[in-house]
């Protein structure tokens, strides 16, 4: 899947809230249908905002990498890519 920087949209933390940030993109780009990934485990505002917007959630686990691991860090999780091969009309996707 490639993804051109053109359609990249980061929120960085210039509002009073990041609730407010991420709740203004989705107004602002989501139409009525549109596919949102999130990627589990997510914030939970992220569920409301997107279904009060017409936005369909599309859930894509994290996989922990545990085989030879005693405590897995954030580098040990991994994207399996070929569980987003049914999304066909995403517009937006969350990343923590």
């Amino acid at each position: 899947m490639k993804v051109s920087p053109a359609y990249v949209t980061a929120i960085p933390n210039l509002t009073e809230a990041s609730f407010l940030g991420q709740y203004s993109v989705f107004v602002a780009f989501l139409e009525h249908g549109d596919e949102v990934i999130l990627f589990e485990p997510f914030f939970d505002q992220y569920l409301p905002s997107v279904t009060f917007n017409g936005g369909v959630p599309v859930y894509v686990p994290l996989h922990p990498n545990t085989a030879g691991v005693d405590k897995p860090t954030g580098h040990d999780w991994t994207i399996d890519f070929a569980e987003l091969r049914f999304v066909s009309r995403w517009r937006e996707c969350t990343l923590n």
